[in-house]
């Protein structure tokens, strides 16, 4: 891998643990897209698709999952400037509860909603939570 490739992912941390991030292991398959880097503590966490093998380097999208009380937020992030958040309900022990009546609530936006380069937890957190608010 290029050098200037190496320098963006080391400066690249996990929004939700501060981790550093590290190649996926292609073992894990994950939904529908393909990831090749993520956290380094837990690959669920933060995950995306790095395109270093062109001229100008870019994350193609990322995913990002967080916790809080019994919703699992999953929001995915594209370069073209989408946004997309899934919404679940979770049991104590953070399983999605399934039924043939609960789907995940799914809201789309036409522009890049977060910064995961400048957040943490809580300010996703609030964030989701303000962007439920005006639905």
């Amino acid at each position: 891998m290029d050098k200037v490739a190496k320098l963006i992912l080391n400066q690249i941390k996990c929004p939700i643990c501060k981790s550093p991030v590290d190649l996926l292991d292609w073992k894990v398959r994950s939904e529908t897209r393909k990831y090749n880097f993520c956290c380094a503590a837990d690959w669920q966490h933060y995950r995306f698709y790095f395109i270093h093998w062109e001229p100008v380097y870019r994350v193609e999208y990322e995913n990002l999952i967080v916790f809080e009380g019994n919703h699992e937020y999953v929001i995915t992030q594209f370069d073209n400037g989408g946004t997309e958040i899934l919404i679940f309900e979770v049991d104590a022990e953070n399983n999605i509860i399934e039924s043939k009546d609960k789907k995940p609530t799914k809201f789309s936006y036409n522009k890049k909603l977060f910064d995961f380069s400048q957040t943490t937890r809580e300010k996703i957190i609030n964030r989701v939570k303000t962007i439920l608010v005006f639905q």
